[in-house]
């Protein structure tokens, strides 16, 4: 029975064939925020990554952590290990993309997604861009390489180098909920906690709701590609 992993590799390979077919002869799957590519070997080694940290589902509380897998609770996706340097401080990440996401983003968020208020002093323009990551991947985990490989997301890639800088208008409606509130479903019929929406035209944007968060990306409605798998058909199997 193959690994998590492998099931992973297998997806996305099988998703990125399908949408360019000049990858058939090539044995990679692309990150999805620096688009390098990434062999099996190095997904068997170096495994998934959450969408939302994992140091957020560790504060779930007992009742979540019954109902659903971390894995579901946070969603999956892969991230490039190949060392990289950042953009916008030109520091090295040994653990590349995956040790980005980690050094800028991931413990921001340890305390946020509970039911209680927070005050927007203790937003910064920083959990903005996680916010907006974290929405980016949820998408890529519903829509797979036909969503990514759009040209209107390269300045939504780029942002994610710049936790300071605004870089895309997209930044602006990536919003936290300040006021407090019942905790939101963790884990929907798809089987992780992201719910996606907005008008039915090719222009109009993507929705994407999760937890005490929302993010606008563009344009949310096409054609997927009959038959094609991606990420959310297999975490409906983790149990």
């Amino acid at each position: 029975m193959p690994s998590l992993n492998e099931e992973v590799y297998a997806v996305l390979r099988e998703n990125l064939v399908a949408v360019d077919p000049g990858y058939a002869e090539k044995d990679v799957v692309l990150c999805p925020i620096c688009l390098r590519g990434i062999g099996q070997a190095e997904v068997l080694v170096g495994g998934i990554e959450h969408i939302i940290p994992r140091v957020v589902a560790d504060e779930d509380s007992v009742d979540d952590k019954a109902r659903a897998t971390r894995n579901q609770r946070c969603g999956i996706t892969l991230l490039c290990r190949q060392q990289r340097v950042c953009k916008s401080d030109g520091y090295v990440s040994k653990g590349g993309c995956n040790g980005l996401k980690g050094r800028l983003y991931d413990r921001l968020f340890k305390g946020f997604f509970d039911d209680g208020p927070h005050s927007r002093e203790k937003l910064a323009h920083q959990h903005g861009v996680g916010i907006l990551m974290m929405g980016y991947l949820a998408a890529f985990q519903f829509f797979g390489y036909e969503f990514i490989l759009r040209r209107e997301m390269d300045e939504i890639r780029e942002q994610f180098d710049y936790p300071i800088d605004r870089k895309t208008p997209y930044l602006d409606q990536a919003l936290y909920c300040l006021a407090p509130s019942s905790s939101p479903p963790l884990v929907t019929e798809s089987g992780q906690p992201f719910v996606w929406g907005g008008i039915k035209k090719p222009d109009a944007p993507l929705h994407l709701m999760f937890r005490r968060c929302q993010v606008e990306l563009p344009g949310g409605h096409w054609q997927l590609k009959e038959g094609v798998r991606h990420l959310v058909n297999l975490i409906r199997k983790i149990a």
